[in-house]
């Protein structure tokens, strides 16, 4: 691999039902472009990456189709979970990459820097993953009773992409099973023996959950992210 530019694949999952947000969040817009958008024009600008996946829901495939020109992109219909989706996506790698990164299509703002820094320590520990250390005290609760407070400076918030040596990937997907419903990637790594590697992420790589989620990102575009490389124009599409 030394002599040779790396071959990473990226795939982006974006088929989900958004029921927290209320509509299709990944077509918001944020200073004039999609949410989508503005994520994976990251990845198209680090040129170890030569494939990316995105999956949308059926009801979304073509209004994503119209988004996207760039033949570095494949458009591929997802299924009803998140472990579905990314076993679709991964079926449409049609050869074998060094490392692939999974990404949520909610996360815009996943800076270069940090896609490149993933694949370098996954290349080396097999799977690398960011995290950021919790801001706030976490309580266990049940019933509305506290139980525990939780030790937050061994707890972190896991954030997206999360990158894996190829090989590492399809075997945990062989453990696949159609009811299996992670909310986390790197489960399927763990369930395999595979610990991951964490990799300090970053506060602003955070998930468009929620309608106020929104506003914060347009601050950040308007007052920040544009001054870092995100241009409302962008030569990928």
């Amino acid at each position: 691999m030394a002599n040779r530019l790396i071959r990473v694949a990226a795939i982006v999952l974006a088929a989900g039902v958004s029921r927290r947000f209320g509509r299709d969040k990944q077509f918001e817009k944020i200073g004039g472009r999609e949410i989508i958008a503005i994520g994976v024009e990251n990845f198209l600008k680090v040129p170890e990456v030569k494939k990316i996946v995105i999956a949308f829901s059926r009801s979304n495939i073509d209004k994503g189709r119209c988004i996207f020109s760039s033949p570095r992109i494949e458009i591929v219909e997802g299924g009803e979970t998140r472990m579905q989706s990314l076993f679709k996506a991964f079926s449409a790698l049609r050869c074998e990459y060094d490392i692939v990164c999974v990404h949520d299509g909610a996360r815009p703002f996943v800076q270069r820097d940090l896609i490149k820094n993933l694949i370098k320590y996954s290349l080396k520990h097999k799977v690398a993953i960011p995290v950021v250390p919790l801001k706030d005290t976490v309580k266990k609760i049940l019933k509305n009773r506290v139980i525990e407070t939780i030790d937050r400076n061994v707890h972190f918030a896991v954030q997206t992409p999360q990158c894996y040596q190829y090989s590492i990937l399809k075997k945990a997907l062989s453990h696949f099973e159609e009811n299996m419903d992670l909310t986390d990637d790197s489960q399927l790594a763990e369930k395999i023996g595979v610990k991951p590697f964490a990799v300090k992420g970053d506060y602003l790589n955070f998930k468009i959950t929620t309608p106020e989620d929104i506003k914060l990102a347009e601050v950040m575009y308007e007052k920040e992210i544009k001054k870092n490389n995100f241009k409302k124009k962008a030569d990928a599409f």
